[in-house]
């Protein structure tokens, strides 16, 4: 288990990102009344571009070693 999370860290570091960037966007819509779009965009390009760069590492990998 504790490898598979290993392999997937980026992936999972990115949506972490996301959830963090929502909830930061709504308290702030809360305290100012304005919805910032932009940051929800940012962040999704962001976890896109770690997802990528992840599954390239898993899936390219050639040796076994951990």
């Amino acid at each position: 288990m504790k490898n598979k999370v290993r392999k997937w860290f980026l992936a999972l570091l990115g949506g972490v990102n996301v959830v963090g960037s929502i909830l930061g966007a709504s308290l702030f819509y809360m305290m100012n009344g304005k919805f910032n779009v932009s940051v929800i965009l940012g962040s999704l390009t962001g976890a896109s571009a770690l997802l990528i760069i992840n599954v390239a590492i898993v899936f390219l990998r050639k040796h076994k070693m951990p």
